[in-house]
């Protein structure tokens, strides 16, 4: 593939082709079982800190990054089920933008590197829609069933004009996403081995006094510097003594603040995420680099109970 049409953050990382998003177009139509119709899919939407100016740093919508691969906010995706024409919807910048964000990618530029069949801009968004007519509009809905939380269906004015249908998109996506192709695992492996280096490194580095933060930091660097990976799959979470047994520990409440002291375990639980793609991985060890009579045999009761699961 040319090399705008591939995803790579240089060096050792890895080349990804976005044909990737074309063939989870395909196999997600496929896997709706419908003749025709029109999915519509919404990305995610830039946000403030509060009232200020202060953007804070975008994550694509899972579902959208996955059928379009495209980082930007406030985007929409359309796929026609008859003929898996996909059309990619962008705001329309002002001129503004240049001097703030850097350049503007006409939507020439965007229809290749990003493999769709058409670009538009939102503000089309409605007239489209229109004139092509659908006889049902699928959209994401649904409750996520490990959260808890609904999912949020794409929408624009008019669309009450429409069948929308908000249970076979979510049904349709899970399954295809569930299944990965030989090149999303080449990215998970890629993600997990990256994560799993960096885990050696803060293991190495682990000794009592440090705080849990800097065992955070020292994952972070290394999955940055060596993969690529600005964002991690989920808030560290780097746990010693009392803390280790707190599921979610790490959260802006309780921000891995602790001092390791020596005899304490530590329990990191972290991933980094390349290109979406998350990693998840969670070690236990003590502090010091050596295990107790009681610690070592708590640890080989749980690693056996995990084994013959």
């Amino acid at each position: 593939a040319k090399a705008a049409d591939v995803y790579w953050q240089g060096g050792e990382t890895l080349p990804i082709s976005r044909q990737l998003h074309a063939d989870n177009r395909h196999r997600l139509v496929k896997n709706m079982g419908v003749e025709e119709g029109l999915v519509l899919v919404q990305g995610g939407t830039h946000n403030h800190r509060a009232d200020t100016d202060h953007e804070i740093l975008f994550r694509q919508e899972s579902n959208f990054h996955y059928l379009f691969g495209v980082p930007m906010e406030d985007c929409y995706g359309a796929i026609d089920v008859k003929t898996g024409e996909s059309t990619l919807f962008v705001p329309h910048l002002p001129d503004s933008y240049r001097v703030w964000f850097g350049s503007i990618p006409s939507k020439e530029e965007l229809r290749s590197k990003y493999a769709v069949d058409r670009v538009m801009y939102t503000e089309e968004l409605a007239g489209f829609v229109k004139s092509f007519d659908p006889k049902v509009l699928y959209v994401y809905g649904g409750v996520n069933s490990d959260s808890g939380l609904s999912g949020t269906g794409a929408t624009f004015e008019g669309i009450s004009a429409y069948r929308v249908d908000t249970g076979l998109l979510r049904a349709a996506l899970e399954e295809t996403r569930v299944v990965k192709s030989p090149q999303e695992i080449e990215i998970l492996r890629f993600a997990n081995k990256v994560s799993s280096a960096a885990h050696k490194e803060v293991m190495r580095q682990c000794k009592p006094g440090m705080m849990e933060y800097q065992l955070e930091a020292i994952f972070c660097h290394h999955v940055y510097m060596h993969g690529g990976m600005r964002l991690l799959a989920y808030s560290a979470i780097c746990g010693s003594g009392p803390n280790s047994a707190v599921l979610h520990y790490g959260h802006g409440g309780a921000p891995n603040d602790r001092q390791m002291g020596e005899g304490d375990l530590v329990l990191n639980d972290m991933g980094g995420e390349y290109y979406c793609y998350a990693s998840d991985i969670t070690c236990t060890y003590p502090v010091n680099g050596k295990f107790s009579e009681t610690q070592s045999a708590v640890y080989e009761a749980v690693l056996e109970a995990k084994d013959s699961v």
